[in-house]
């Protein structure tokens, strides 16, 4: 039986566990009980539960650094991950500062593509990506930082 913590809560019929790590994997199930009686229900089927470390992002740049003024570049993030259903968020100079927020002319994002056209020497810097599903409040890694140089 599990014992209530902050890493485990029990509201009724449901389990709630905070924070899953991969210790948490393995099998669970549950039966009831009312209160002040002897017995208790059949235990339900198992169900299996399998965590998952976040998956890790990583920046490729094309053209290859450096780069030259005026030119186009691409940043591509591409996460490892079992599902597609990725949206892209990029950063640029810490992980505070989104450039998807700043699209425009000179920046666009498609799916997992930043464009920076007529790259200048303020676009220099480093970037980053991160990765976000939907219907998951949790999103991937941070990428580690790319620095692009524009001579």
């Amino acid at each position: 039986m599990l014992q209530t913590s902050d890493h485990y809560t029990v509201d009724r019929d449901t389990l709630t566990i905070r924070g899953a790590t991969e210790s948490d994997q393995g099998q669970y199930w549950c039966g009831g009980q009312i209160d002040g009686r002897p017995k208790s229900s059949h235990f339900s089927s198992a169900v299996d539960l399998t965590v998952k470390d976040l998956p890790t992002s990583t920046v490729t740049v094309t053209p290859n650094n450096p780069v030259f003024t005026g030119e186009t570049v691409n940043l591509k993030c591409e996460i490892k991950s079992d599902h597609s259903d990725w949206r892209y968020e990029w950063y640029k100079g810490n992980t505070n500062n989104r450039v998807t927020s700043q699209t425009s002319d000179h920046y666009t994002v498609n799916r997992d593509t930043l464009t920076i056209r007529g790259a200048t020497e303020s676009d220099q810097g480093h970037y980053w990506c991160k990765g976000q599903r939907d219907e998951r409040p949790q999103s991937s890694h941070f990428s580690s930082a790319v620095n692009l140089t524009v001579k």
